[in-house]
């Protein structure tokens, strides 16, 4: 019988390949078989970075091994948050292998990924979703750590390292120049993020727009569930924050008021060592890509110092 698997060695082979449904129709249809799911056509396939396909009422993620930790994470954390946040999360269904690559199935949720081209619709509403998504966090940092054990674990060794490795990471993705160059003596000045009394708690770490979604009730859209748990970990509640707070609340004090307060932290925003730590998190971020954060907009002038990005994504 010839391989189901197309012939991908390398990380570069999987990436050509990763964004087309056909490759991986013939694998997917034995998954789908194995487990009572419908046959996949090629409108099943989302682009995701990995495999994902979305079968009736349940997604399959498949992924080669060498990202094995990310399926790891997700399957772990599942089972541990399920109905504990608030909000809806999928459900673990199943785990497997096949021809050595891993795999999950998964419940699908109602709903879809929040548009922030919508973003101008009513403050109530963006209120609303924000302090949702804020509300889940608190509720997930507040579980008891021991389940969470074997996920990975940012601390000080974590934060070291991505104060290093941060500035040629930015640079990688185009942040300007000028900026990268201020960027180490900004995080000199802003002092460590993790003090002498942290204690990792359970971290989403992605929490971002396309991760939480929404339904549309009565002409308003509110928040409905969470997905992509695949960057789970045990590490800094500020680190889970950084996200929403520059995705979701882009700038617009209710809306950060909101997130925070859903938190449990109302009137965080006048603090501007949180502001700051919250924002140096997200340049520290392994996916803290904050050149798509320097535009203001068509016509307006581009952010070009740090202060600017202080001042205008977590304002006070």
């Amino acid at each position: 019988m010839p391989p189901l698997l197309p012939d991908c060695p390398t990380r570069e082979a999987f990436h050509a390949l990763v964004e087309r449904p056909e490759p991986w129709l013939p694998v997917v249809r034995e998954l789908a078989a194995r487990h009572g799911l419908p046959a996949p056509v090629p409108a099943d396939h989302r682009p995701a970075g990995t495999v994902v396909f979305l079968l009736g009422d349940h997604v399959l993620k498949l992924t080669p091994r060498w990202w094995e930790r990310e399926l790891d994470a997700e399957a772990a954390t599942l089972p541990l948050v399920a109905g504990r946040l608030g909000i809806a999360s999928p459900l673990l269904v199943a785990r497997g292998e096949i021809e050595d690559w891993p795999y999950i199935v998964i419940t699908r949720l109602p709903g879809s990924a929040l548009d922030l081209r919508k973003s101008a619709g009513p403050v109530e509403e963006r209120c609303a979703i924000a302090a949702a998504a804020g509300e889940a966090l608190a509720r997930m940092h507040a579980l008891p750590t021991g389940p969470f054990a074997g996920l990975p674990v940012h601390a000080g060794a974590f934060e070291a390292h991505r104060r290093e490795v941060a500035p040629a990471c930015q640079r990688a993705w185009g942040l300007p120049g000028p900026l990268v160059d201020e960027l180490p003596g900004w995080l000199e000045v802003t002092g460590p993020l993790l003090g002498g009394d942290y204690r990792p708690v359970p971290v989403h770490a992605d929490l971002h727009h396309q991760n939480l979604l929404v339904e549309e009730r009565d002409g308003r859209r509110i928040a409905t569930g969470i997905v992509d748990f695949g960057d789970a970990a045990l590490g800094p509640p500020e680190f889970d924050l950084g996200v929403p707070a520059l995705f979701l609340g882009r700038g617009d004090p209710a809306v950060l008021d909101a997130l925070f307060s859903g938190y449990g932290r109302p009137g965080a925003r006048r603090d501007p060592g949180f502001r700051r730590r919250l924002l140096a998190w997200m340049f520290l971020h392994p996916f803290g890509n904050m050149a798509r954060f320097v535009s203001r907009g068509e016509g307006r002038t581009p952010r070009a110092t740090m202060a600017e990005f202080e001042a205008d994504l977590l304002p006070g």
